[in-house]
């Protein structure tokens, strides 16, 4: 009885602990931030939000943040060859073929003025840009910035879109 009792309880916390990863939520992705591998979650972009934002008619980057409020932080949207964290459309599923590109984040909470509120900046290839190869050694605001001044990497559009995003390091 007491074998079957400890099967039991076994399988049931198995359970409770399998629902939280079967239900994760789609819209955590991957990015950069001084260097690390962290992941940010998109807030109500899979709702059917009439303030959702979506850019190039391919990312939902979650709701418009009001102009009042002043963004804490740069969120680096990398068109680079050699990205790889997001390559796919979260509008529909399809390839995002050259609008593929990796995250790199400004700053994270417990740094001064972290408000979780993200100017984004469109960054693409410069005409020193090293090759595919070197695409994930820019994963960090100071590697972003160096790259611009090397003309590796050009910016595209300096203000994108404003989003809420929440960051986890």
């Amino acid at each position: 009885m007491r074998k079957i009792l400890l099967a039991l309880l076994a399988a049931f916390g198995a359970a409770t602990f399998a629902v939280p990863f079967v239900a994760a939520d789609p819209f955590t992705e991957p990015g950069f931030y001084n260097g690390q591998l962290v992941h940010f979650l998109l807030p109500s972009a899979s709702s059917a939000n009439p303030n959702e934002q979506v850019v190039a008619d391919c990312f939902r980057v979650g709701p418009q943040v009001p102009d009042s409020v002043v963004p804490g932080a740069t969120a680096y949207i990398m068109l680079i060859p050699g990205a790889s964290q997001e390559t796919q459309c979260s509008t529909d599923g399809r390839p995002a073929g050259p609008l593929t590109h990796n995250h790199v984040f400004s700053k994270a909470p417990g740094d001064p003025g972290y408000n979780a509120h993200f100017q984004l900046v469109l960054v693409g290839p410069g005409p020193n840009y090293p090759g595919a190869a070197f695409a994930d050694t820019y994963n960090s605001e100071a590697a972003v910035l160096g790259g611009i001044a090397a003309g590796q990497l050009v910016v595209l559009d300096p203000d994108a879109a404003h989003t809420h995003w929440s960051l986890k390091v």
